[in-house]
């Protein structure tokens, strides 16, 4: 990231040409965020710590979903699997909320672990249990939220005119 700013700013003329000219200020604001960012080493290595084990415990969800099904991989293989596949996500990201990508994926890097294809589904499938455990009930609530707002203002909006006879 510190040697790319410089890169970027060699090509800054030709880039902003074709986007827009307010661009070459956005590139030194972000080379400057970046170097703020690399300055404070204590926070950035406390965040890489967090990731990691962030990362680590996605590996042992997925190790006790496979050991639950009876299927024994090593946690190094779920980690790998679960690395592999957020890699894999991370490439369509512009797919909603990774439709198929996420199911396709458990099944090519399952495989290559030597899961069977019915318990990578089978994974994927428990993924998405738990995406849809964690993010239906904030959507209903919001959806509450907004639906008691459109609810109270319906008597406030103003009514169409009628058409005038001619």
């Amino acid at each position: 990231q510190r040697r790319g700013s410089r890169w970027l700013e060699r090509f800054e003329p030709r880039i902003a040409r074709h986007f827009s000219n307010a661009l070459p200020g956005k590139i030194e604001s972000i080379t400057d965020a970046l170097a703020r960012i690399h300055a404070q080493r204590g926070r950035l290595a406390l965040a890489a710590s967090f990731h990691l084990v962030e990362w680590l415990a996605t590996g042992a969800e997925a190790w006790l979903a496979l050991w639950l099904m009876n299927v024994h991989i090593s946690f190094a293989a779920a980690t790998g699997i679960e690395a592999l596949l957020y890699a894999v996500r991370s490439v369509a990201f512009m797919v909603p909320m990774a439709a198929g990508v996420q199911e396709g994926g458990y099944l090519l890097v399952g495989a290559a672990f030597g899961l069977p294809p019915d318990q990578a589904l089978a994974l994927s499938l428990l993924k998405r249990g738990r995406d849809l455990a964690l993010g239906v009930p904030p959507l209903l609530g919001w959806q509450i939220l907004e639906g008691g707002q459109w609810w109270r203002g319906r008597g406030t909006m103003p009514r169409p005119r009628e058409p005038q006879e001619r």
